[in-house]
């Protein structure tokens, strides 16, 4: 996610700096950060990550038996 805007919270100016820095970013840039991120939000949902830890059991599972036969 190259798209937000990573601040450390605990540094006043850095937060400062990046809070001018939104507040200065023209409305495509915040358009096209925010249509990225959202894009990454729904494909990297609960159910997918759900769906590929089931995946990475099953697949473990598989291996382990294969190795105690």
């Amino acid at each position: 996610m190259t798209e937000a805007l990573i601040v450390n919270p605990y540094s006043i100016e850095e937060t400062a700096d990046v809070i001018r820095d939104a507040l200065e970013m023209t409305l495509a840039e915040r358009c096209q950060r925010h249509s990225a991120l959202l894009t990454g939000v729904q494909k990297h949902d609960a159910a997918a990550w759900s769906q590929s830890f089931l995946e990475h059991l099953t697949r473990v599972r598989s291996s382990a038996s294969h190795e105690l036969a």
